[in-house]
């Protein structure tokens, strides 16, 4: 990442924290433009393997609050308590000529979005 003309180090931290002993019993560390999201089924699975139990309960920021992983936790049957990352970050620094979704229709048939011009 580039700061001010200078390059600096960036990178995220995940971890698992087993709540009732505040331990943390599974950690990721990555690069910075790795999405977060996509870091929370790896950590699940690493808890259940260091520490020999099933996950019940995810909680986490709004960064991990996508379908995939509501989906995810829902076959697993594991509680979420994860903002909807959709919700948080709705209407917050939108930018100019950048359509919300409601813009858009969506045909499930092709897996497609048609912009408000007729083009997929």
């Amino acid at each position: 990442m580039n700061h001010g003309g200078r390059p600096k180090l960036y990178y995220k931290t995940h971890r698992a924290v087993d709540p009732a002993h505040e331990i943390i019993t599974a950690v990721e560390v990555t690069p910075g433009a790795v999405n977060e999201a996509h870091r929370m089924l790896p950590l699940i699975e690493t808890h259940e393997a260091n520490t020999s139990t099933a996950v019940e309960t995810v909680v986490a920021d709004s960064m991990y609050g996508t379908i995939e992983n509501f989906l995810a936790l829902h076959e697993r049957k594991i509680r979420g308590h994860v903002p909807l990352l959709k919700k948080t970050h709705e209407n917050k620094g939108r930018k100019e000529g950048i359509f919300p979704e409601g813009a858009f229709t969506y045909d499930p048939s092709s897996d497609t979005f048609t912009c408000l011009q007729g083009r997929p």
